[in-house]
């Protein structure tokens, strides 16, 4: 789980965003932590779900409030219900593959970065300038991966004599990634 957060049956929907959080003040959360609510508190819920032996709990955002539950005489001893922010509800699974794509984004941005400066350390500087301004004035992801794969194209037709082999294995490498997260094949030799 990305973060403790508190069991509720989401099949205890008041409304569309409103669902039943606890007949208690105080309730234990993932962690076993205590968790005593108030009137606005940020709450962070979850619920059993398990598919084909898969763990993949629905999971959801929101604050603690009081509601009338009085058109609803079978939830009555209900304290505290939880409103569910925009967001709405959604799988563990769809933050893990969030964060799997930002590790990988991050990992390719370093691996430019160090690419720029032995670019630069190797009497190209114009050519590292432009895989420079590739990877900070791009405006989205995309961008910059077609930007850099670009650059790098670029500068291997520009050197064609690379003698830093460990600098020809990275950009090989760096062109692979993109490739495969543009899921393109750019012939770049």
């Amino acid at each position: 789980m990305d973060k403790a957060r508190i069991y509720v049956d989401f099949n205890e929907m008041v409304t569309g965003d409103i669902m039943l959080l606890s007949k208690e003040d105080t309730k234990i959360d993932s962690d076993g932590n205590a968790v005593s609510f108030y009137e606005g508190m940020p709450v962070s819920i979850y619920s059993d779900d398990e598919e084909s032996g898969k763990s993949d709990n629905p999971i959801a955002d929101g604050i603690a409030i009081k509601y009338d539950l009085s058109r609803h005489p079978c939830w009555s001893h209900v304290k505290w219900c939880c409103k569910i922010n925009a967001k709405g509800i959604y799988h563990e699974s769809d933050i893990k593959e969030k964060t799997a794509a930002e590790k990988t984004e991050k990992d390719i941005i370093d691996k430019l970065q160090y690419i720029v400066s032995l670019i630069k350390t190797n009497g190209y500087p114009k050519s590292a300038e432009k895989l420079s301004d590739a990877i900070h004035y791009s405006s989205t992801g995309t961008e910059l991966l077609m930007k850099a794969g670009n650059c790098l194209r670029s500068y291997i037709k520009e050197s064609a004599a690379i003698e830093n082999k460990e600098l020809l294995i990275l950009i090989e490498k760096a062109l692979g990634e993109i490739n495969v997260l543009l899921g393109e094949k750019f012939l770049w030799k």
